[in-house]
């Protein structure tokens, strides 16, 4: 699976599966002009960037925090376009509030991301 766009609607595909597991309703956009991926009713519409993680050859799990913007290329999010990081590394979904998030990315051991574990996260109704 070397496609970009495939990695990312697989991990799409896992975040909806495992959100709508835990009873959770999700919205996606019709037209792909959001900066968000999905939206999930949580006391209220949470926006969702879903990305796909990997490990690099550092042996940490990596992921870009930037989305594609067709004007500027690649640029950070902004706290207007998405509330959470759903981040899939082909087996988990972590769930890392945006203001917990680096601005473009993560290299972090995947020990660090165990504290944002989805069931952790909204087990505690953190978003």
């Amino acid at each position: 699976m070397n496609n970009h766009a495939t990695k990312g609607a697989v991990a799409e595909s896992a975040v909806i599966a495992k959100l709508t597991d835990m009873g959770y309703i999700c919205s996606l956009p019709i037209v792909h002009a959001a900066r968000y991926d999905l939206v999930v009713e949580i006391d209220g519409f949470i926006k969702v960037q879903v990305k796909h993680a990997y490990v690099g050859a550092n042996g940490k799990l990596r992921t870009d925090l930037r989305g594609r913007n067709s004007y500027k290329g690649k640029e950070p999010y902004t706290t207007d376009e998405v509330d959470v990081f759903a981040v899939y590394d082909g087996k988990t979904v972590y769930w890392i509030p945006f203001e917990e998030a680096p601005s473009t990315g993560i290299r972090r051991p995947k020990s660090w991301y165990q504290q944002y574990h989805i069931e952790k996260q909204l087990t505690n109704e953190r978003i």
